[in-house]
């Protein structure tokens, strides 16, 4: 038993109601990828915004690539809205383009450099645009429409270095409806 002053040794103790390790990594990851990109950033970093030690990430994850691509699904998630079954391809690309997720889309931006970059995060990334879309295909249309919608998805990731261009909100997403229309004439 630790005396007072003593540091107590091993894991922390777990206090109800916190956030999984796993979910406080990937936050801070998210943070951390999104501030410095893929490069600059680094597992200790992450780990120091989330309060583990840099091999604890270890228990939850490969190595940095991998950390990247399950922040990148992770912050998907979070844009997405749990009454969307299936995901409707307007109401994403609206919550995507949403000033609140600027640091997603950034961090997209960074995941999609990073594939030119890594092999690793490009096989990774690419496993899961299959997984991902051959799901979303089976109701929505076309493989190709799928790879269609992700080439809109990933111009939107640019929607922050394209500010500018002050256009009118409403005459912008009525053309992305139409654009989405096109893809998806039945959606």
């Amino acid at each position: 038993m630790a005396t007072t002053g003593q540091r107590r040794m091993g894991r922390p103790p777990k206090i109800e109601g916190d956030i999984p390790t796993r979910d406080r990594i990937l936050e801070a990851g998210a943070q951390a990828f999104a501030e410095h990109g893929f490069e600059a950033a680094t597992l200790a970093d992450i780990a120091g915004r989330c309060g583990v030690s840099a091999p604890a990430i270890y228990n939850h994850f490969s190595n940095k690539d991998e950390v990247l691509v399950e922040v990148a699904k992770w912050a998907l998630l979070q844009m997405r809205d749990p009454a969307d079954a299936p995901e409707d391809p307007h109401e994403v690309a609206r919550r995507y383009t949403a000033p609140e997720f600027a640091d997603v889309r950034r961090l997209l931006l960074e995941l999609h450099l990073a594939t030119y970059r890594h092999e690793r995060v490009a096989r990774l990334l690419g496993e899961w645009h299959v997984a991902h879309a051959e799901r979303a295909a089976e109701t929505r249309g076309s493989l190709a429409a799928e790879k269609m919608y992700y080439v809109i998805l990933m111009g939107l990731a640019q929607l922050d270095a394209l500010s500018a261009l002050q256009v009118d909100d409403t005459e912008f997403h009525d053309l992305l409806d139409a654009a989405i229309d096109g893809i998806f004439p039945d959606a």
